[in-house]
């Protein structure tokens, strides 16, 4: 399916094959109410979005990419990717769920293509989830430094980090968390490890500096390598 113009969705939408490609063109709003359900895509480029997403019912998808335009999702509902979420191409996808628990991506968050300059912002007062295998954004921007705006590691297995900025940065769901390679980051307010977790900063030079601005919050437990 091909939607050129805007979707509104009050009712159910439930895709329940994982074959087929759909591109929402125009921007898609799901109303209070309203119910997406396309968990059922495995692969990111079966569904397709280029105008954002704003959601005031429940969103449940399963794969995604976002491409050709700058784009944002939006609302107060319940939103959640259980599969690879991929932003295609020089653009910014930014998160502005303003529900209590924000955004939701079990899968692999990653940019491809354009020149390098794909892109994930998490906006002022926000929360991210995330549960990806690999760190988000492996070799792209993640721009997660904006006051009030919290990064979940929430992943029941092993884990890793991106070394960015952050403002807010939890480690939950037992494990450990492992951040990439090794690089100096901030913590712009509260870094916070919680129970049967294990946060896991190498350093492979000694040379490097973790700055929290915050509280030290450490319920599980804080190994650091050099």
């Amino acid at each position: 399916i091909t939607v050129s113009g805007t979707s509104s969705i009050t009712g159910v939408l439930n895709d329940g094959s994982s074959t087929g490609t759909n591109i929402f063109i125009a921007k898609v709003t799901i109303n209070s109410g309203g119910q997406w359900l396309t968990t059922s895509e495995t692969t990111v480029t079966d569904m397709i979005f280029r105008n954002g997403i704003t959601n005031n019912g429940t969103f449940t998808a399963g794969a995604a990419q976002f491409d050709s335009n700058s784009q944002t999702i939006d609302g107060s509902g319940a939103t959640s990717f259980a599969n690879d979420v991929r932003i295609e191409g020089d653009i910014i996808f930014t998160n502005d769920i303003s529900h209590a628990n924000g955004l939701i991506i079990s899968g692999n968050l990653n940019g491809n293509g354009g020149t390098g300059l794909s892109a994930f912002r998490n906006n002022d007062n926000r929360t991210f989830d995330y549960r990806g295998t690999n760190s988000p954004m492996t070799t792209y921007t993640f721009d997660v430094d904006q006051p009030g705006n919290t990064v979940v590691y929430f992943r029941n297995n092993a884990q890793t980090l991106k070394n960015t900025n952050y403002y807010n940065l939890t480690v939950g769901n037992g494990n450990a968390k492992t951040f990439e390679t090794y690089a100096s980051f901030t913590v712009g307010n509260n870094l916070n490890i919680e129970a049967s977790t294990t946060l896991i900063v190498q350093n492979a030079d000694g040379s490097g500096v973790l700055t929290i601005a915050g509280d030290f919050i450490n319920a599980g437990t804080f190994d650091m390598r050099r």
